[in-house]
């Protein structure tokens, strides 16, 4: 079997990311205001700043690297999908060398950092796995759990 390059895995990655996150944004519609806005004891305050707080991350490491995203603060749909396209975009139009050279940014606290590439966009991917497993955790006990969203249940096509 051939080995599968960074690239290869950073593309399947980003549109697990893209695939779950659209699948969370599902188990959120039709929750009321009140639902999605209640204080819920996460490292966010509700399960809409989660959200929230997930796309905007997502576009503030997309800024990092170059890519400016038109982020619409008022349908989270439509921020969560400029952000899967900007995401996707870059990472199908960079290949295996440039995902391993070193990328020079600073952190909200002004710290200077230089690291892979490959592992700030696994990191983008992990931290919203985090975020989706927390609103997952408080839409199970609205009795609206997503389901299964783990990587392996999208790579066998069943997500």
């Amino acid at each position: 079997m051939a080995d599968v390059d960074i690239a290869t895995q950073l593309r399947a990655l980003v549109a697990y990311n893209d695939r779950a996150n659209i699948v969370l944004l599902d188990a959120l519609d039709g929750l009321s205001d009140e639902q999605l806005d209640a204080r819920c004891g996460a490292s966010q305050e509700s399960m809409r700043s989660t959200m929230q707080h997930v796309v905007w991350a997502q576009n503030v490491w997309l800024g990092r690297w170059g890519v400016r995203v038109a982020a619409d603060e008022t349908d989270m749909r439509a921020g969560f999908a400029a952000s899967h396209s900007a995401l996707r975009t870059f990472v199908e139009s960079h290949t295996a060398a440039e995902f391993a050279a070193n990328i020079d940014y600073t952190d909200s606290r002004g710290t200077p950092f230089s690291i892979p590439l490959w592992q700030l966009v696994t990191h983008v991917c992990n931290h919203g796995t985090h975020h989706r497993a927390e609103c997952g955790l408080l839409l199970g006990q609205l009795g609206r759990s997503p389901g299964d969203i783990d990587f392996v249940y999208f790579m066998l096509g069943r997500l």
